[in-house]
């Protein structure tokens, strides 16, 4: 039967293991926990992937922080009429929230990564209802 590994391994302990002997348990269990390996490491490959994501997040924004606090700073000594005071302020606050956001969208991405890794196997099950065609699936013996 062909099913996640999730609905496999629900399956398997509920209705295989009470009724099969040691060793035909530990064949089953086996093919559940090499498909459940194939999962987490499908996950870490995932994961690295955004945890790259989110260090170039992270140093886009923090560059640019530095730069609108460098800009603040030589704002804050110009002389400069006050028309063009205003608006150099308005574009130092534009980039100041621009940079806010690339953070808040990279801890997005880490909250995603905790999810990841509190359960590779959920969380590729998961994708796959939403995308069939990453299924790891097999056709389970039980």
């Amino acid at each position: 039967m062909r099913s996640t590994i999730s609905e496999a391994r629900r399956r398997f302990q509920r209705n295989v293991l009470p009724n099969v002997n040691d060793a035909r348990a530990r064949q089953l269990k086996k093919a559940l926990d090499d498909a459940e390996a194939e999962a987490r490491t499908v996950a870490s490959r995932h994961i690295a992937e955004h945890e790259a994501r989110v260090k170039e997040l992270r140093t886009e924004a923090l560059r640019e922080l530095t730069a609108v606090r460098d800009g603040f700073d030589e704002l804050a000594s110009a002389r400069l009429p006050a028309a063009e005071f205003s608006a150099e302020l308005r574009i130092l606050r534009t980039r100041q929230r621009r940079a806010e956001a690339r953070l808040a969208e990279a801890e997005k991405v880490v909250t995603q990564v905790e999810a990841i890794e509190s359960d590779p196997v959920a969380w590729l099950d998961e994708i796959a209802r939403k995308y069939p065609a990453a299924r790891i699936e097999r056709d389970w013996e039980f």
